[in-house]
């Protein structure tokens, strides 16, 4: 580890490089348009020429997509979009897996790259101000990640934010798939039932399509009970 009362050239350069690719992901995130993606009519568009265009790369497709999904959550893309996308080219089941891969994989580089090109420097800007907020953090460790993952998911800047930290990398990656995997499996169901109802030609109100509301009401009563187990436990 880097003395951290000197800040030499080697952590400000890594430091600089981690800021510019910090710059270029919000960049992205501010100017990539999903909601175009997110209506009826492209929906209806995109599912048979996006199936028919993976399915073209034969065995390649799902490795071409998670290379291409690991790259966007890199950047900032949220990663509901990508279990969206997902669950449209390969199912529902398929496609929660692919997503699953792909989200864990970009979590991993990103605590990788992050500690790499800015820890050091976040510990020599900080110095003792962040000593006790990391004890606490890594007394927790597994758990204190897992409460994040449960209210934030797999937030652009929480995936940054925990990375910059001294967290062990286990816990980090533990914490994260423990407090997400039940958010990514009600995020895939509904995303397939949502593409259901639409080639069906079925509407998305809740009210007039009930099925909508058994993965978000499911999701919801997890949240609950996880967080009223936490504190029965406290």
């Amino acid at each position: 580890m880097t003395d951290t009362r000197k800040l030499n050239r080697s952590v400000l350069i890594r430091a600089l490089i981690l800021l510019l690719i910090l710059g270029l992901s919000v960049f992205i995130y501010l100017y990539t348009d999903y909601s175009q993606y997110i209506t009826e009519d492209k929906i209806r568009h995109a599912i048979d020429s996006v199936r028919n265009l993976v399915a073209n790369f034969g065995f390649w497709g799902p490795v071409i997509f998670i290379a291409g999904a690991v790259t966007a959550i890199t950047v900032n893309i949220p990663t509901v979009f990508i279990i969206y996308f997902s669950v449209i080219i390969f199912g529902g089941i398929a496609g929660l897996l692919i997503s699953a891969v792909s989200a864990y994989i970009a979590i991993s580089l990103i605590y990788f790259v992050a500690r790499y090109l800015g820890r050091d420097f976040i510990a020599w800007l900080f110095k003792d101000r962040l000593k006790r907020l990391e004890q606490r953090l890594n007394e927790r460790g597994i758990k204190a990640v897992m409460n994040l993952r449960l209210f934030f998911f797999l937030l652009p800047p929480l995936n940054w934010a925990l990375s910059l930290s001294n967290l062990r990398f286990r816990d980090y990656f533990l914490g994260t798939v423990l407090g997400s995997a039940h958010q990514m499996i009600i995020n895939a169901w509904l995303s397939d039932t949502i593409i259901d109802l639409i080639e069906a030609g079925k509407s998305l109100n809740p009210i007039q399509s009930p099925k909508l509301l058994l993965p978000i009401g499911i999701g919801t009563l997890i949240f609950i009970t996880i967080r009223v187990i936490d504190r029965r436990k406290h």
